[in-house]
């Protein structure tokens, strides 16, 4: 797997490095093919912001964390992608278990414990281009934490979103 390392605020010392190398190798075993692997480390604050994205067999797997120790941060943040691969395998196997529709015989009084997300509204609007700055504006006036929009400047569908820290993230479509 090739990693991609990045590093906002110091450069990351060689056995640090060889670590993250080490540490993510171990999510090789969940996947088939991990077609690009990221970790970006930063400084602030006397913290060290681990943040790790995941992109192999159609999912996009990511995780962040904050710790004193850049080595505790590694490992938390990959016991953290390890939980979200694990959580979404075993959604995958509880799918293919349950019994088809045809075959399922069920009384009605029964139900679920666990029911299937299912969409409970539809909303069509009028999408005029617009430029992110306008976008941010725009989900602000009704309150959501994202909102999808088309860019002005690409021509493209794009989402924009409200991070936890406070501040905004764009994802654009690659082409």
């Amino acid at each position: 797997m090739e990693i991609a390392l990045k590093s906002r605020s110091a450069g990351l010392p060689e056995r640090a490095r060889a670590y993250v190398d080490k540490k993510l190798a171990r999510l090789d075993r969940y996947f088939h093919e991990i077609r690009q692997a990221e970790m970006e480390q930063r400084f602030e604050r006397g913290q060290y912001i681990v943040e790790v994205t995941l992109i192999g067999d159609g999912i996009t797997l990511r995780a962040q964390v904050r710790n004193s120790d850049l080595f505790a941060a590694v490992d938390s943040v990959v016991d953290k992608l390890e939980s979200q691969i694990t959580r979404f395998k075993e959604k995958i196997i509880e799918q293919h278990r349950k019994p088809s529709p045809i075959r399922e015989e069920m009384p009605e009084n029964e139900t679920e414990s666990h029911p299937a997300p299912r969409i409970v509204r539809r909303k069509r609007y009028v999408m005029k281009p617009m430029p992110p700055e306008d976008a941010i504006r725009q989900m602000e006036l009704v309150g959501h934490d994202f909102f999808v929009f088309q860019n002005q400047e690409t021509g493209f569908m794009n989402v924009l979103y409200r991070r936890q820290d406070g501040d905004y993230g764009l994802i654009e479509p690659e082409h």
